[in-house]
């Protein structure tokens, strides 16, 4: 895994609104500490302080404070390495 940007208590005015229709290319987790409102299935639901999310890549992601929003949020990417098992000896 590598974390590709991170932000710790950051902070947006009233009135902020997060809006990517087709999401990034990479995952985001999103930890709010105000209330927000926030699409989930096409479906906007209010959300108490302390919620998280996490989005998979390509997700459409929206959200909005009405309030001075502070939230934690991070972007990261996921590596895999092929793995050989060819060197195990497994029962038979």
């Amino acid at each position: 895994m590598e974390i590709t940007d991170i932000r710790h208590d950051w902070p947006e005015k009233a009135g902020f609104t997060l809006v990517r229709p087709t999401g990034i290319e990479i995952y985001t987790f999103l930890h709010f500490m105000n209330s927000v409102e926030i699409e989930i299935n096409r479906e906007k639901v209010t959300v108490r302080p302390g919620a998280c999310i996490f989005y998979a890549p390509d997700e459409p992601q929206w959200f909005h404070s009405n309030s001075n929003l502070t939230h934690n949020w991070a972007h990261f990417a996921l590596g895999f390495r092929a793995v050989s098992y060819t060197h195990l000896t497994l029962p038979t």
